[in-house]
């Protein structure tokens, strides 16, 4: 994963508080020619960057889905013309990534790989980013959103790599055994029970409406007189 953050934001911004409720304006940015020169998009993108670097430290990652999320807005972001103004840099002053791997020497000779390893802002930031993906592949999007990542983020997230695919399996299994998806769990009850779930034993059963059971024993009744008059 890359990550970025916005130029000067430590000049600018001064607070004592490391996630503030709020952040300065200057009105300096009239007067800014690279800010006019972005388009009304870019320039309202890069004020709601600018609000939520202050809550995350000043690290962000370069998802700019991740990021469209994040901020609120409906139209796609594009960061390009924020990197190309100046705006914003990636972290460290390169683009290089943070999880790449070094090779040092092995004390008894050869080498040993050293992997980085992710903070846990990182890691929740990544769980979040793949919760949302797959929360929107399950077609039946009931319960509570909360706690449904609450579950995945304990038993997805504290392994991505090795847990996400046999989620994803998971998930696929248990779609594909029932028909109709009006009999699949709730989005909250499969994200919680997965681990458990047995697809070869599920028996799903629907819940009747009154006016289903009524319809179902007027039936059954309309049945029975027909057969007894003949």
């Amino acid at each position: 994963m890359i990550f970025f953050k916005v130029a000067n934001l430590e000049k600018y911004q001064h607070y004592t508080d490391r996630c503030p409720p709020w952040i300065k304006l200057h009105r300096s940015i009239f007067d800014d020619y690279e800010f006019s020169c972005l388009t009304d998009s870019s320039k309202l993108q890069l004020m709601l960057i600018w609000l939520l670097a202050s809550q995350m430290d000043n690290k962000l990652p370069k998802d700019e889905a991740w990021i469209k999320r994040k901020i609120g807005v409906s139209t796609p972001v594009n960061l390009k013309p924020l990197f190309d103004n100046g705006f914003l840099k990636h972290e460290g002053g390169d683009s290089k990534l943070l999880a790449s791997c070094s090779n040092d020497t092995h004390p008894h000779g050869g080498t040993e790989t050293e992997t980085y390893k992710p903070t846990e802002t990182e890691k929740h930031i990544a769980c979040e980013k793949e919760f949302e993906e797959d929360w929107a592949l399950y077609p039946r999007k009931a319960g509570n959103k909360k706690k449904a990542f609450a579950c995945y983020q304990k038993t997805v997230g504290s392994n991505l790599e090795g847990n996400r695919p046999k989620f994803q399996t998971k998930m696929r299994e248990y779609v594909a055994s029932v028909d109709d998806h009006g009999y699949l769990y709730y989005g909250e009850t499969f994200f919680r029970n997965w681990e458990g779930l047995e697809v070869s034993n599920i028996r799903p059963i629907k819940q009747e409406s009154f006016d289903e059971k009524h319809e179902r024993e007027m039936a059954e009744m309309r049945e029975r007189l027909s057969a007894n008059r003949n």
